[in-house]
């Protein structure tokens, strides 16, 4: 053999001993990426399987729980209560009870009632002592006390509502009534929530609920009312009276706030929103003017410009609610607050209060038309030993007396107290004191009007002074004590001492009659 013919096949045969070692490892290495990609899979399979048992566990246990409670018939339900006429009744509803409630101060309702309370109306009070019950066992006996229950006798337990039971009948009968049930009486469905009920009923049922008593209305689920469209709209007018013969609630509709067009469930809920969200005069309510409620505050403050005095300054305007009952207040307000940007003779006539009085004339122009001459009396006019008065009445009957002249009568002000004497702004003063005080003693804008009017006619001369009297007697209620003391301030207001002489003879004559 030739050298290059051993080189050759040397080399050939290294090459394919190369050859056969690369195959094994990529056969080796393919070998493990497909043992490795098998076990890959079988892992990734073996967490999908477990993630699909889970799965399917977690879909039971959510179909189990939330599988709406079967049977619970209406109907056959009130039959049997009807029908169950020698039961125990209950003290709240005087149904018959089914099962007792039992709180720790041992007294029983029937676990409806108690329910209702605890879940309705959120309460956990004893509606017989009011003692606060956290825990409250449902049963069957009658007589057994709440200390004598152990755990073992309630082994079923709703811990939300604090309530125990004896079988798991009675717990399932319960927790039934707080589904969404329909109220329609031959329909089993329940569901999770209102939504899901309303549409059923809307769809199966084609009725509607009153969203107002969903809200406020303490009764489960299935003691609602259906409604038809047209029936919804009179339950909100008018009540149920006017398509339910039955109907004995006495309910006469949702009332409706006529500002935000929007009704509430009753005459509190609508009072709450009015007082909240809309505005009502704290000067007619002094008054005794309730329930007149206004949408906002420029309504407001046209009634305030109408019907009282409103501060037209700026600053008064921009702070609001800057307004008073009479004109003296406001006066009084504006000398006050916004005094220093008055001319002094502003500020005069701001102080200056017209009552709408008639003023008699002054003392000096009387004296000027009719002197008063002075009494004389001589020895004879006194009685002599025998009792002769004789002379002295011809004396005192010839005396020629004027109007200023007569001798005052029981409650008149001697003549000292002359109202020449007084200033301008004494006698305001003192008719203002006088308004002010009978105001006070009325309690009534209509009365203190009409007083105004009658003593302004009485010091015009329109009227003489019985029928003063008489009119104020009536305005009075005919109430003799009260009606002394108005006239007592109207005094005051009457400057004319005839005038007022005349009024007070006349209440005297009034109140105590010559038979």
């Amino acid at each position: 053999m030739e050298p290059n013919q051993a080189v050759n096949q040397s080399s050939s045969s290294s090459e394919t001993a190369s050859k056969k070692k690369r195959n094994y490892r990529n056969r080796s290495n393919k070998k493990k990426a497909t043992e490795e990609n098998s076990t890959v899979d079988a892992s990734s399979s073996t967490a999908a399987d477990k993630k699909k048992v889970t799965k399917d566990k977690d879909t039971k246990k959510a179909a189990i729980t939330k599988a709406p409670l079967k049977g619970f018939k209406k109907k056959v339900v009130e039959e049997e209560e009807e029908g169950d006429q020698d039961a125990e009744g209950c003290f709240i509803c005087t149904r018959p009870i089914e099962y007792y409630a039992l709180g720790p101060c041992n007294h029983r309702t029937c676990h409806l009632c108690t329910l209702r309370l605890r879940v309705l109306y959120k309460t956990k009070n004893c509606a017989y002592c009011k003692a606060e019950a956290k825990r409250v066992v449902f049963t069957t006996d009658s007589e057994k006390l709440y200390d004598d229950y152990k755990r073992d006798d309630t082994p079923f337990y709703d811990p939300k509502y604090g309530i125990r039971f004896e079988t798991e009948s009675m717990y399932k009968d319960t927790m039934i009534l707080l589904q969404h049930n329909c109220p329609e009486p031959e329909c089993e469905e329940a569901f999770e929530n209102w939504h899901e009920l309303k549409r059923h009923v809307k769809q199966v049922h084609h009725r509607l609920f009153c969203d107002l008593c969903i809200r406020n209305k303490k009764i489960f689920a299935h003691e609602h009312t259906l409604y038809t469209k047209e029936q919804l709209q009179k339950h909100n007018l008018e009540g149920d009276s006017t398509f339910n013969k039955e109907d004995e609630t006495g309910f006469s509709g949702h009332p409706e706030c006529v500002f935000c067009q929007s009704r509430f469930y009753g005459a509190d809920e609508l009072f709450e929103h009015c007082r909240d969200k809309h505005e009502q005069c704290h000067l007619c309510l002094k008054k005794g003017i309730q329930r007149q409620y206004y949408a906002n505050y420029d309504s407001l403050e046209k009634h305030f410009k109408q019907d009282h005095y409103l501060c037209m300054y700026k600053e008064c305007l921009d702070n609001k609610f800057v307004v008073f009952d009479s004109d003296i207040d406001l006066k009084a307000h504006e000398v006050n607050v916004h005094g220093n940007g008055l001319s002094r003779r502003k500020q005069t006539e701001a102080r200056r209060v017209d009552v709408n009085l008639n003023y008699g004339q002054p003392r000096r122009q009387q004296l000027q038309q009719g002197q008063r001459q002075p009494i004389r009396l001589t020895p004879e006019d006194f009685p002599d030993m025998n009792g002769s008065t004789s002379s002295l009445n011809t004396r005192v009957n010839s005396l020629q007396l004027t109007e200023q002249d007569h001798w005052p009568t029981l409650g008149e002000e001697p003549s000292s107290s002359s109202p020449s004497n007084e200033s301008d702004t004494g006698i305001v003063s003192r008719h203002a004191a006088a308004l002010d005080g009978i105001a006070d003693m009325f309690k009534n804008f209509e009365k203190v009007v009409k007083f105004r009017q009658l003593t302004t006619a009485f010091t015009s001369l329109s009227i003489n002074a019985e029928t003063y009297v008489n009119s104020i007697y009536e305005l009075c209620g005919k109430d003799a004590d009260f009606t002394a003391k108005i006239l007592m301030s109207a005094k005051d207001l009457v400057d004319n001492r005839t005038l007022k002489s005349d009024m007070v003879r006349t209440w005297n004559q009034l109140k105590n009659p010559v038979s």
